[in-house]
């Protein structure tokens, strides 16, 4: 290995700090570094290769993986691969870095990362993953374990089998072998695509424990509060009152202002079941606290699409846990995956779409997008440097952007009319959940930040351009401008996602919707939305007293996920973007019930189909 002199790496990064986005970041962990490993040793040959290597952690780390692999340490094309032969990296010997690598402890005696099987963590994160394999090892997989183990008499399995077939005719097979395995199972995962009739099954898993074991304590939970929230919407009012209504997992653990929760080893779960939807938003740091707080013997249901994007933060649990393959006559959990999608019409050619998308063929998804047979799916390329072609494409943005706008202002009109006559102050928002613009990246001139501010600009130009006074607006509002909940507020009910809109001027009041008693769903599971019993008006405050918040006509991909609409623009940024991957346009393109338009240069269209995301952990190789 080369011998270095000076501080090269920090030169290094302040000369190249245009390279990372987030370039701060990185010069404050390496000045970390250097004061760890004391500035008199930072400098030395091993302290070098040591700091390169964790400066190539942290870059990973922030796109989500739990740990980085020696082959990532010794990827000559990365981003920093001046530093990397800067610092003699072409001749480092893979098992010489390695040894180098396994003493990883710093001059005060705080130890922060750890190898093992050539893979570098933080230590918090091979200790976690380590414990969700000894979790998963000991859980009780013997047929018929779950129930009989708490002291519960036992179902005679034809009599329940039976019970299914009778109650449940509609189900598909899959969806009954989901059923018919429920109760001898400590841990299970129902995962699919969406529309497949994922929390359609949930409910039946939930009937089922009423009708054969009323006794049991049933939570449920998901990651966000907009996810509990459709949980809530989307399942049967009368289970609901049974059993209370889905909790933010956050909620249900009990999380306190400093970060940590209640509910733990020394204070378990009370539930007998805990299902947890939208479980692909769970990262390892929030599973191991389930794990923990949950009590002995309690039956762990996790619900989502394992091809969906992963959680903000580190690791992909979901995918990881469905991806297990155990050995042949090895004990193990269940994954049932859904394949039938009931919600789109039979020829509609979005699943195809998402199906391409899905296996990375960009070949079967340029010729979709391209056809003139169909007329669902529809894409708007253009040439980023071209002025009049950027000048057009914003246009068309903004004009999608308004379509939802002008359905709710007519509403809100009418409303207005009508107040004084009595008429209670409710409106259908099913013409905002619509339309949606969603967009790849917050900045940039196809951002999200930017397209809200072009589509509020011109419509309340266009408000103050038709009236003859100024009675419309006050200030930035206008009656239906939409907004978007950034943060949790418990107090008020409103949760980070959560849609409103200004339904007053005088004073400026934000209206947001609630599902009124008597809800219609559908029958088979082929959309677990409303069909029509979403309302405006269930909840007003002054847009004063509300908690962070943002413009609402274009959301982010993130944000959208657990949502679905009528029509979906996706927008993807003209420039390369780590965020433009295979599973970001695959989660946009299946929020569509009936059509998607995506917006984006042929170069970064063909990139987000041919990039995933595949994040590292140790999990599958350590399930084997």
């Amino acid at each position: 290995m080369a011998s270095n002199k000076g501080d090269i790496i920090t030169d290094w990064l302040v000369q190249n700090e245009q390279i990372f986005s987030d370039s701060a970041d990185f010069l404050a962990f390496n000045s970390y570094l250097i004061s760890e490993f004391s500035v008199a040793q930072a400098t030395e040959e091993k302290a070098l290769i040591k700091r390169y290597a964790l400066l190539r952690w942290l870059e990973f780390h922030k796109q989500g993986f739990v740990c980085i692999e020696i082959e990532d340490i010794l990827d000559s094309n990365a981003k920093m691969r001046e530093l990397y032969h800067q610092i003699g990296g072409p001749t480092w010997d893979k098992e010489a870095l390695i040894q180098v690598l396994s003493d990883l402890s710093f001059t005060s005696g705080f130890e922060s990362f750890e190898m093992e099987d050539g893979r570098l963590y933080m230590k918090r994160h091979l200790s976690f993953e380590n414990e969700i394999v000894n979790w998963l090892e000991n859980v009780d997989y013997s047929l018929n374990s779950f129930l009989p183990n708490r002291s519960i008499s036992e179902l005679t399995s034809n009599e329940y089998i039976d019970w299914i077939a009778q109650e449940f005719s509609d189900l598909g097979a899959l969806k009954k072998q989901v059923l018919a395995h429920l109760f001898s199972m400590q841990f299970l995962i129902v995962t699919g695509g969406p529309g497949t009739g994922k929390t359609f099954t949930l409910e039946r898993i939930m009937k089922a424990y009423q009708r054969w074991h009323p006794e049991l304590k049933i939570q449920l939970a998901a990651p966000t509060g907009k996810a509990a929230k459709r949980m809530n919407e989307c399942i049967e009012s009368s289970l609901l009152d049974v059993y209370g209504e889905a909790k933010t997992i956050h909620r249900m653990l009990g999380a306190r202002h400093d970060g940590r929760f209640s509910k733990g080893v020394k204070n378990r779960l009370i539930f007998d079941v805990v299902i947890i939807d939208e479980a692909s938003m769970i990262d390892i740091d929030l599973f191991i606290q389930i794990v923990r707080a949950l009590k002995d013997g309690a039956q762990l249901i996790l619900v989502g699409d394992r091809f969906q994007l992963d959680s903000v933060e580190a690791g992909n649990i979901l995918g990881d846990l469905c991806t297990h393959q155990p050995e042949e006559n090895k004990a193990s959990y269940s994954v049932f995956e859904l394949e039938t999608n009931y919600r789109q019409e039979s020829n509609s050619s979005i699943p195809a779409l998402s199906e391409a998308i899905k296996g990375g063929d960009w070949e079967i998804c340029r010729s979709l997008l391209l056809s003139d047979e169909f007329v669902d799916v529809e894409w708007w390329g253009f040439n980023p440097d071209e002025r009049a072609e950027r000048e057009a494409i914003k246009k068309r943005v903004i004009e999608f952007g308004k379509h939802g706008f002008t359905a709710v202002n007519q509403q809100v009109d009418a409303l207005s009319e009508d107040e004084d006559e009595g008429v209670g102050k409710e409106m259908e928002l099913e013409s905002l959940g619509s339309y949606s613009l969603l967009g790849a990246v917050r900045r940039g001139w196809l951002g999200v930040e930017t397209i809200n501010a072009l589509v509020d600009t011109q419509l309340r130009s266009e408000i103050l351009g038709a009236s003859k006074n100024s009675d419309n607006v006050n200030g930035p509002w206008y009656l239906g401008r939409p907004i978007m909940i950034r943060e949790n507020d418990a107090g008020k009910e409103l949760f980070n996602g959560d849609m409103g809109i200004c339904s007053s001027l005088d004073p400026v009041c934000i209206s947001f919707d609630t599902v009124q008693e008597g809800q219609k769903k559908s029958v088979n599971g082929s959309s677990n939305g409303v069909e029509a019993g979403i309302k405006l008006g269930g909840k007003e405050y002054p847009a004063s007293s509300l908690p962070s918040y943002e413009l609402g006509y274009a959301s982010t991909i993130h944000k959208s996920q657990g949502s679905e609409y009528d029509h979906v623009c996706v927008i993807l940024s003209s420039v390369d973007s780590l965020l433009q991957t295979r599973e970001l346009l695959y989660t946009a393109v299946t929020r569509a019930r009936k059509k998607v338009t995506i917006v984006a240069t042929e170069e970064q269209l063909k990139k987000a189909v041919s990039t995933t995301k595949m994040r590292r952990s140790g999990l599958q190789s350590k399930l084997q």
